[in-house]
């Protein structure tokens, strides 16, 4: 800025002060070190520049002002935007071979550090921006302040779970984008084109408790089917135990016991023509278990069958009738 401009503010009342900085921001040349004729030109043109202020009110005069006030500070910007710009160029991260990234490769690569995303993510090649070479312009570079930005927030999400210790491509550019960083284009469809799901971390974990809640439900479900049966199942054995402690109570009973052995006894007999005492009875017991499956539905083992109709014979002292009668006479 010219150092011949004054500095007015606001506050400063005085039209001569306002009309001062208005006539040196517009004919700054006047005050210049020129030729005579040069410099006797500038200072006529900036007189008479002058002297037209001095016929408006101030009121007017302080919208000139503010004008002439706004267009220096817009001036300044540029000039410090094209110092920075100067600056920056002059970095080894910023030159062209540091800004040409590989992104199919790196799409094919398994996991990326921290750095290697945050260099990635700047769109600037891993392999040759490396903190070390980046931090000591932190202070100076506006690309060196977003790289240590990015890199701090990729290491602490890395701390607290929110990315793995390997970070999946996928992953990073996902998590990227929920933290409002912009994700170069290409970078991002080259890892969508090598099969990798550009997911973010909360997504994927609500999908987990979404299948995790209906897996428990499921379960839940059948641990009561389960339940249920097992109840079940505990009532029907506790009901079949009373009937075998019921028919063991009956049949230790000596009289039960005896009409239970003449009831198959006579039955074998009386249907059958069975004597349990007679060798040759082979062929009447398989006709009896024959039909106990066929009619009734009720299958038995043959021996278990000559088993105890026999001991029920023996135990009731049985004899058929024609037997008896054939002693008789």
């Amino acid at each position: 800025m010219n150092e011949n401009i004054f500095e007015v503010t606001m506050d400063d009342c005085g039209a001569e002060n306002l009309i001062a900085y208005i006539v040196g921001r517009a004919y700054p040349d006047a005050f210049a070190c020129l030729n005579d004729e040069r410099q006797r030109q500038f200072a006529n043109e900036a007189e008479s520049f002058r002297r037209k202020l001095r016929t408006k009110t101030e009121k007017e005069l302080r919208t000139i002002y503010r004008c002439a006030k706004r267009e220096e500070e817009r001036e300044q910007r540029q000039s410090d935007e094209y110092d920075q710009w100067s600056f920056e160029e002059t970095l080894e991260f910023n030159r062209p071979e540091s800004c040409e990234v590989n992104s199919a490769r790196w799409a094919k690569k398994p996991f990326w550090t921290p750095e290697e995303g945050a260099a990635l993510l700047m769109g600037r090649s891993p392999e040759l921006v490396k903190w070390e070479s980046v931090s000591p312009y932190v202070r100076r570079s506006i690309v060196a302040e977003q790289f240590a930005e990015i890199l701090d927030l990729t290491r602490r999400a890395v701390e607290c779970g929110l990315l793995e210790r390997y970070i999946s491509p996928g992953a990073y550019l996902a998590w990227a984008k929920n933290e409002g960083f912009d994700v170069p284009p290409v970078l991002e469809k080259c890892v969508r084109e090598h099969g990798k799901a550009i997911s973010d971390w909360q997504s994927r974990l609500s999908d987990l408790e979404t299948q995790l809640a209906e897996t428990s439900a499921e379960l839940s479900e059948k641990k009561k089917i389960a339940d249920q049966l097992s109840a079940e199942n505990e009532q029907v054995k506790g009901e079949k135990d009373a009937l075998q402690r019921k028919l063991s109570e009956d049949f230790s009973n000596e009289k039960e016991r005896s009409s239970v052995y003449k009831l198959m006894v006579g039955a074998a007999y009386v249907c059958w023509k069975y004597n349990p005492c007679v060798r040759d009875s082979e062929g009447i017991l398989k006709i009896i278990i024959k039909d106990l499956e066929d009619v009734a539905g009720i299958k038995i083992d043959k021996g278990t069958a000559q088993k105890w109709l026999k001991n029920a014979a023996n135990h009731i002292d049985f004899f058929p009738p024609s037997s008896r009668s054939g002693d008789e006479n």
